[in-house]
């Protein structure tokens, strides 16, 4: 893997030294995106951080760009057969314990509520802690 920066301070001139064809992004740092399109076609997609957010949608979206949304329904109609099998066992292991989600780094630990990876409470059933 190649950092290339954080959220707030992205390394723009090594995003441009691996020449990207195409650069998809979240609508999340908007005003990153004029320089983006400089470097490459630059297609943003919007997630709303303030609720869970249905990963479905932005696959399909990101499907479309390719023109292949008909694959993409079909593979993530067996991702969610193995998410079924995948929640059962975590249950059966599990319980009712909580679970915290942790994103470590170098320079910080944070911690990533319901509104950020809110899918992995709803679709495995965790209780949050």
């Amino acid at each position: 893997m190649i950092s290339v920066g954080w959220q707030e301070n992205p390394d723009l001139d090594k995003i441009a030294e691996l020449k990207p064809d195409l650069i998809l992004m979240t609508g999340e740092k908007e005003d990153f995106y004029e320089e983006l399109s400089k470097i490459a076609a630059t297609v943003g997609y919007q997630i709303n951080t303030d609720e869970n957010w249905d990963y479905h949608e932005t696959s399909l979206k990101v499907a479309e760009t390719f023109d292949k949304r008909g694959e993409m329904k079909k593979d993530l109609d067996r991702v969610d057969a193995k998410e079924a099998v995948f929640e059962e066992n975590v249950k059966a292991k599990f319980g009712d314990q909580k679970l915290m989600y942790l994103s470590v780094t170098d320079n910080d630990i944070r911690y990533y509520a319901y509104g950020h990876f809110g899918y992995l409470y709803d679709t495995y059933h965790f209780n949050r802690a």
